[in-house]
């Protein structure tokens, strides 16, 4: 109860915070003024804001306050027009002001440029800008540095943006796409003191042919620009060394010159710099997936502080313009690894009787990765454009373990690969003023065979055992779509087929003569081909959009002792969703989307394979569909330029039929069976953000509330399946000030529960806080120092809270040269225990972390 009454506080805080609020039209000569700014500020003292806004595409404004002032005085500042301020008397027992201003065309002089200081954020039309100088810190070295200041935009661990709560489609440089996918190669490594402005860009349509035609209301995309006062050729040095064998070495270069931009990047570290692998990793993630896990550790805290390894990444992307209208494009990375993780892991299994058992790990894991891609892209005329994009990808890891599996020792050996070719061929077409066709086709190519070594093997009479596991993929994805406009109608119709085989080749080997090989040789083919037709419309504050897709599923499943299964059936999916804006800052949005997933098959193999030192898998293979219904509700207020801006969202997602795991758990062994059941798996979910701006204090702050609810079925060492749930509930608090010129803090507070349990069993349940203040202060001139606190307490019922200390003094020089002394978890934590909770257990796991280190670095830009 007291949890959720956390919820509910953080639920009402906008209500709370909300109490008068200014809003009103800006016109001239009658016509809307869509480039201002409005400005309320305290009669007593002018200097301070009481809030600010842009005004939008109809010259409405609306500002939020959060005292109640007597008077107000209202600014509007406009390049285009004159200075506009007046002073207003509240209106006696009313919450808002309302007013309309008419400002007046400057003079056109051709003698005299009046240049004006730029806002921090300026919106034109689907376009918000931003002046990056407004949020630097002095803290900055790359551009994701600065990306991460920005309103609205958040970077993953993997380097990821989303912007709005929305992937970005693309991420430009200079308008061009220099480096596709792999974007955080550029965010990771380029210079962040080389931006003037990031441009973000909404209803995103990159292609000319097909702007004002298709509905791309949920695209977006970024724009880095560079300044003007840089040269053609602009890079960096790094170079960093400390006590105990610390080092960082970096280069990285970018060229302009008519028509011809090339970016490199090289270096080597031992402390856990990210250059841009993470984002390489989460591409290689396109290969088949791999049955027997070999996954890098997810941590809680840092990587900065959880991964001990060395790491090495060379990379180079271009974009060369052979005719005004084609471009080639070209990338190649290359990157190796190597981590080293220890760790003790005590894992409580509920059920019918408690099973407990610890397992130690120590293992070396060493992965290599290539990633190559060619692009060539070309607007043929206004009407027609052609590209054609290959992607090679290739991985190899070894990893080597030493195991203590509860009593028993372990030395284990893992050998994989990932690799595929992707290929693609893209056509689109203007076919009349309001219609247009895009078209493409697909084919790709890949395999992950893995091998595993176990001294001893899983089974309790054998010395050693041999498992060999390969998923092979091959496609071919057609797909045609027409779209057109027709005022506010907006429609699209889609056509294709996908064909697809996958081949799963396994062979688990025992030196005992009393256990048979278990052996798969699966072949899964599926076709299907679909139509879908989808219209959307827009109506003064009203938009809807609805679709229809049908689906011919033809499935087939041959496996190795020659059993065969087929279905083939036809399916209808519909959707719709509605937006309805109650004013010029409120806006409701609700839809329901139906979906229809298909078994991958890795839940279709029957023989089993060793997927971990102490754990087997197989499966009762069947063919089925999975319907999914999908159902959200959101309430959304304010805007970047209009704040105070905070959202709910509320969702529902519900699948008819799953496949369930059964878990069958001793002390030395795991066994997991899946099966397809006619269960259904419900999620809830409640999403809340505020961001806010509270003047007084030039402070700003963000909440952010998320609670999930997880109704399935599991079982453990039981044939029958049991009703389970799973609960999850974050609470985060953002809260950034700049007191003096000189001076930024940031705090950043979090609090986690998470509870699990199957029916008639109480079940786990546990809770989390954490907490980073970070301060930047400008000594002198040209001297400034950071320091980070972070403090986390992983599990709230265990003494074992965790305190880390970071701080840096960088010196500027006026040669071009920065100096920085930086050193790294001061107080040298070298283990970190949390706690992970699922339907049917608990674990603490405990791991090494990156030793202490002072380094001084030296870092050259020109």
């Amino acid at each position: 109860m007291l949890n959720n009454g956390f919820l509910w506080l953080f639920l009402l805080i906008p209500f709370f915070c909300k109490s008068q609020s200014v809003s009103g039209f800006i016109k001239s000569d009658g016509k809307a003024v869509t480039e201002a700014i409005a400005y309320i500020k305290s009669v007593e003292n002018p200097d301070i804001i009481l809030g600010f806004s842009g005004t939008r595409p109809d010259g409405s404004f609306m500002i939020d306050l959060q005292t109640t002032p007597q008077k107000v005085i209202v600014e509007i500042r406009s390049m285009n027009h004159e200075f506009f301020q007046q002073t207003y008397d509240w209106p006696k027992n009313e919450t808002t002001l309302k007013v309309s201003i008419a400002l007046t065309e400057k003079p056109f002089e051709l003698k005299e440029v009046v240049v004006s200081q730029k806002p921090a954020i300026q919106q034109k039309k689907d376009t918000v800008v931003y002046n990056v100088d407004k949020f630097r810190d002095g803290s900055e070295k790359v551009i994701e540095d600065i990306l991460k200041k920005l309103p609205g935009v958040k970077i993953d661990n993997n380097g990821q943006v989303t912007y709005n709560g929305k992937q970005i489609k693309k991420l430009l440089f200079n308008g061009d796409d220099l480096f596709n996918e792999a974007y955080s190669m550029g965010t990771k490594n380029i210079n962040s003191d080389m931006i003037e402005s990031v441009e973000a860009y909404k209803n995103y349509n990159e292609h000319i042919q097909l702007k004002g035609i298709t509905d791309s209301e949920d695209d977006v995309a970024l724009n880095i620009k560079l300044k003007k006062d840089k040269g053609d050729v602009s890079g960096g040095l790094e170079l960093g060394a400390g006590h105990k064998d610390v080092w960082n070495t970096r280069f990285n270069s970018l060229f302009l010159y008519k028509g011809f931009t090339i970016f490199n990047v090289t270096g080597y570290n031992n402390t856990n710099i990210d250059y841009g692998t993470n984002g390489m990793q989460k591409r290689i993630e396109n290969a088949p997936k791999t049955l027997i896990f070999d996954e890098t550790s997810q941590y809680v805290i840092d990587d900065k502080y959880a991964q001990v390894k060395k790491n090495f990444l060379s990379g180079t992307h271009s974009v060369l313009k052979l005719t005004p209208k084609t471009n080639l494009r070209l990338a190649g990375n290359y990157s190796s690894d190597r981590f080293l993780r220890q760790t003790e892991n005590q894992t409580t299994i509920q059920g019918p009787g408690q099973i407990m058992f610890n397992t130690t790990e120590n293992s070396w894991k060493s992965p290599k990765r290539l990633d190559v891609s060619t692009e060539l892209k070309s607007d043929l005329s206004k009407k027609l454009y052609l590209e054609y994009n290959v992607n090679v990808q290739r991985e190899q890891s070894s990893t080597t373990a030493k195991i203590d599996n509860n009593g028993t020792l372990q030395h284990n050996e893992l050998e994989g690969r990932k690799e595929f070719l992707r290929q693609e061929v893209k056509i689109i077409a203007r076919l009349a003023d309001s219609v247009g066709m895009e078209s493409s086709v697909i084919h790709y190519d890949g395999k992950s065979p893995q091998e595993f070594f176990l001294y001893p093997g899983v089974f309790a009479s054998s010395v050693t055992d041999f498992q060999f596991a390969q998923i092979q993929t091959q496609k071919i994805e057609s797909k045609t779509t027409l779209s057109g406009t027709r005022k506010q109608l907006k429609w699209q119709a889609d056509a294709g087929c996908n064909f697809e085989r996958d081949k799963l080749r396994s062979n688990l080997k025992s030196d005992s003569s009393d256990i048979p090989d278990n052996r798969n040789d699966d072949t899964y083919k599926h076709s299907v081909p679909y139509f879908s037709a989808s219209v959307a419309y827009k109506f003064k504050s009203f938009a809807f959009r609805t679709g229809l897709k049908a689906t011919y599923f033809d499935l087939g499943l041959r496996q190795t002792d020659t059993t065969q299964q087929a279905l083939k059936k036809f399916v209808l999916n519909p959707s719709i969703r509605f937006m309805y804006l109650l004013n010029s800052a409120n806006s409701i949005t609700a839809g329901y989307a139906s979906q229809t997933k298909e078994p991958t098959i890795d839940f279709l193999f029957r023989q089993n394979i060793t997927t971990n030192f102490r754990t087997l898998r197989s499966n009762i293979p069947e063919l089925a569909l999975m319907p999914v219904h999908v159902a959200d509700l959101r309430f959304a207020h304010g805007s970047i330029l209009n704040l105070p801006t905070w959202d709910v969202r509320l969702s529902v997602t519900k699948t008819d039929k799953n496949y369930f795991s059964g878990n069958f758990v001793s002390e030395q062994l795991s066994y997991i069976s899946g099966r397809l059941l006619a269960e259904p798996m419900t999620t809830y979910n409640v999403d809340f953000s505020l961001r806010n701006y509270f003047s007084p204090l030039k402070l700003t702050y963000e909440i952010n509330a998320g609670y999930s609810d997880t109704h399935s079925r599991s079982n453990v060492n039981s044939f029958d399946l049991v009703k389970s749930r799973l609960q999850s509930m974050t609470l985060k608090l953002t809260i950034r000030n700049r007191p003096k010129a000189a001076a930024f803090v940031e705090n950043n507070a979090s609090y986690n529960f998470n509870h699990s349990g199957l029916e008639g069993i109480s079940g786990f349940d546990f809770s989390g806080l954490e907490d980073e203040l970070r301060i930047v202060y400008k000594i002198v001139d040209k001297w400034r120092a950071e320091a980070k606190g972070k403090f986390y307490y992983p599990d709230l019922s265990k003494p074992n809270a965790y305190c880390f200390a970071d701080a840096s003094v960088t010196y500027d020089s006026p040669k071009g040269l920065t100096y920085s002394l930086i050193a790294n978890n001061l107080l040298n934590h070298k283990t970190f225990t949390n706690s992970n909770i699922n339907e049917i257990s608990r674990t603490y796991n405990s791991f090494n972390l990156m030793r202490a280190y002072v380094m001084a670095s030296i870092r050259f830009q020109w």
